[in-house]
Parts: structure tokens; sequence; C-alpha cells
């Protein structure tokens, strides 16, 4: 996936993305721990788990395109720190005048290409739809 981003082959980035997301969905609904859990609670909260550890990863591979939503899910998942750095404009005066540069402070990120691990039992915050549904009018 790093290589098809760092290629900016962005269409064939998302397609796979977007091909991760619908297994970690067909996952959920073949496990379907909202029925497993009546006859199997630790088969129902693995299953969670699973999917759950893979919305993590794949929040990773959305981020370069879809940033916001991806720090938002970030956050959901209980992490404290932000994925991404802070940016900011700051004035670069020099002989020809000032000038103003975006600047990024990446100190506080934790957002890397390595996938992380949930820890077990990890809070989750409040979840909150990520996307608003358009109407037609």
């Amino acid at each position: 996936m790093g290589d098809l981003y760092a290629a900016v082959k962005l269409k064939s980035a998302l397609f796979e993305v977007r091909r991760l997301s619908q297994r970690v969905n067909q996952y959920l609904n073949e496990k379907a721990p909202w029925t497993l859990i009546k006859q199997d609670p630790d088969a129902a909260a693995t299953a969670v788990y699973v999917a759950l550890q893979a919305i993590d990863w794949l929040k990773l591979l959305w981020a370069p395109i879809l940033p916001h939503s991806s720090e938002q899910l970030h956050l959901m998942l209980g992490y404290e720190q932000p994925l991404f750095g802070r940016q900011f404009t700051q004035d670069a005066p020099d002989a020809r005048g000032s000038h103003l540069l975006l600047r990024y402070d990446h100190s506080h990120a934790t957002g890397t290409w390595t996938p992380g691990q949930l820890s077990a039992g990890q809070a989750l915050a409040a979840p909150q739809p990520l996307f608003v549904k358009l109407t037609k009018s």
C-alpha cells in the first residue's frame, strides 16, 4: 500500500483500501458478535477485538485520503495523542521582506506507517458518525 502512495497512484491505493475495508466488514458480518455473544461471549469479544484492530490499521491506510476522518477515528479508538502533528504559519523575514511559511510540527504525532497494537480492554471514546449522510435536496 505504501508503494502505491509513494508512486502517487491514488486511484489504485483507494481501490485497495476500500477492498480491505470491505473485507473487515465482511469478517464482522460473518462473525456476527451481536448474536454470538449469547452462545460464546469470549468468541464474540475476540471478533470485536479483531475488527477493531483491523480498523485501527485501516485508519492509517485511509489517512492520506481522509486525514480528518482518520484523526477522529484515532481519538474514538481511545488514543490520547493526536495521529498527526500541528500545521501552523510562521513569518520568515529576509532581505527582500517578510514571507509566510507553512510549517508542520510532528513532535506530538503518533501516526506512522507502522501498524499499532490496540491494548486489550482499551477504553473507547463515545462513537460518533465520521461522515454526514447527504440528502438529494
